[in-house]
């Protein structure tokens, strides 16, 4: 059986917002295909870049992250710059990067998508000091504040307006200089 990728490790935020098998369906589906696979969890953030950028050294041939758009990012920001493409197995609340790249929701669906598709898309990234974002960038409120793991749990994608509205009471505004392809910008904007 031809596999596009042999070697994998899996980098799985526990906190993402689905209640989900995750460790057994990626056995399921990557015994199947005879993968040789390991797992890391995170912790904290910056956990998911620290842990795709070993595994990255110890020679996988993809990074696949098991989270939400936050783990998703990370991993991006440890791939950059080298020859080890990433993956998606979306787990998190919302999922906006998945859906923007057509990631199907179901994990087995994701994970079988891993071990027969070879095609890898190029996306646009951008910066912000030294990190690499994709989709969107947030500034001024840091990524472990947007919103509780206990909001996320009651309210799912309406946590981040629930959390955004209480920030965002009497927010101070800030002016922003960009540099989007060379050419100077500046724009308002809030800073929590």
């Amino acid at each position: 059986m031809s596999v596009p990728y042999r070697k994998i490790h899996v980098v799985i935020n526990p906190a993402a917002g689905k209640n989900e098998a995750i460790l057994n369906t990626i056995n399921k589906v990557f015994h199947k295909y005879e993968i040789d696979w390991q797992v890391s969890i995170t912790k904290k953030f910056g956990d998911a870049t620290r842990l795709a950028k070993q595994a990255i050294a110890n020679g996988v041939d993809l990074v696949v992250g098991y989270g939400g758009d936050g783990t998703q990012m990370e991993i991006a920001n440890a791939v950059m710059g080298s020859n080890t493409p990433m993956a998606i197995l979306p787990g998190g609340t919302g999922n906006a990067m998945s859906f923007e790249l057509n990631v199907p929701r179901n994990l087995e669906q994701a994970a079988e998508l891993i071990c027969q598709s070879s095609n890898i898309r190029k996306i646009d990234v951008a910066k912000i000091g030294d990190q690499h974002f994709m989709l969107r960038a947030y500034s001024g409120i840091e990524e472990s504040d947007k919103t509780s793991r206990e909001n996320k749990d009651r309210y799912g994608n309406l946590a981040y307006i629930v959390d955004t509205l209480h920030t965002i009471e009497n927010p101070p505004h800030a002016q922003y200089r960009l540099n989007i392809d060379g050419e100077q910008g500046e724009e308002e904007g809030l800073h929590a």
